[in-house]
């Protein structure tokens, strides 16, 4: 998914279930996303 905020554009990831907590990931430049899929999946 995407969001625009002040002028940037944004991508993320919704995952798990709506009631639980929430953890954020960030990478840096020259990674993507897939760098924390062993993360993820190992989340419930």
């Amino acid at each position: 998914m995407k969001i625009k905020v002040n002028g940037l554009t944004l991508n993320y990831q919704e995952r798990g279930l709506p009631q639980g907590s929430s953890i954020v990931f960030i990478h840096g430049f020259p990674f993507s996303h897939a760098m924390w899929d062993p993360q993820m999946m190992a989340l419930p």
